[in-house]
């Protein structure tokens, strides 16, 4: 009897300790767990080999890490742009960055795909059923990009030289901010995207770069929404930044973007190129 009762103890101390590693994390050995840019996180069996971008912000990160060549699929919009377009020799379009083609995306036998946590693909669940990992990292914020730069680096499994660019990104940051530091004076700012009259807030990552910058943002609201050329004009701002695909003709792109009566160009505000 007394032999039974060790046997029976030691059994349920085995039980105890398997279920309470169970209770401590369902990760595999090896697996990898990243950081969303909105907090939340996945977890990845291994370091991806076929990548499948949404975000063209994340995907000049793999570049910068040396990476790219891992991409296999970019969004439409990615593959309008003709400087980014070349960054990504091996990769073919899978469809608009908002709704992907879940069934082209199987078939590339992609790791995982890179998306935006402030604009999540309308058909994620979709792929989320396919069993394809979404990540989301904006690679636009600077109050997440450092962070947002580690886990790209985690991704493809290049952490210390993920490391070495989150470091020198900080660096610029807080020089800039030191510099700016002195200075009273502001300067009104009205932040566009690529699409006309598409504006940024001060939470986005150009309107957080204004305040960094030391200017001071028009769209004092959260968020990008479209607004009117009225609106701006009426706020004239001292400073316009504008997102364009290229510049390889500057004056045409800025031509393109703001000619006739009545629109922005008729307040003789100065053009900066942005490339946040």
């Amino acid at each position: 009897m007394k032999k039974l009762l060790i046997v029976s103890g030691v059994i349920l101390t085995l039980l105890c300790i398997v279920f309470a590693a169970g209770c401590i994390s369902e990760e595999s050995p090896g697996s990898i767990v990243i950081m969303n840019s909105d907090g939340s996180t996945v977890t990845l069996n291994q370091t991806a080999e076929r990548i499948v971008l949404l975000n063209s912000n994340a995907g000049e990160i793999l570049y910068l890490l040396g990476d790219a060549d891992k991409v296999v699929g970019i969004s439409q919009s990615i593959a309008n742009n003709a400087e980014q377009v070349k960054m990504y020799p091996n990769a073919t379009v899978v469809g608009a960055w908002n709704e992907p083609d879940v069934e082209y995306l199987i078939s590339l036998n992609a790791d995982l795909v890179i998306g935006y946590a402030t604009s999540k693909p309308k058909n994620a669940e979709v792929l989320a059923s396919a069993g394809i990992p979404i990540v989301y990292i904006d690679c636009t914020k600077p109050n997440t990009m450092t962070q947002d730069i580690v886990e790209i680096g985690k991704i493809s499994g290049n952490t210390e030289k993920a490391q070495q660019i989150a470091e020198y990104y900080n660096e610029v940051i807080t020089e800039v901010e030191s510099r700016v530091a002195p200075i009273s004076a502001t300067s009104s700012v009205y932040a566009e995207s690529y699409t006309a009259y598409w504006g940024q807030g001060t939470d986005t990552g150009m309107g957080q770069l204004i305040t960094i910058a030391g200017g001071s943002n028009i769209m004092n609201d959260a968020g990008s929404k479209k607004i009117s050329d009225e609106w701006v004009v009426s706020s004239s701002p001292e400073i316009i930044v504008k997102l364009v695909n290229n510049m390889n003709d500057p004056k045409a792109a800025y031509d393109k973007s703001y000619q006739g009566p009545g629109s922005i160009r008729s307040l003789g505000s100065r053009m900066t190129r942005s490339g946040f």
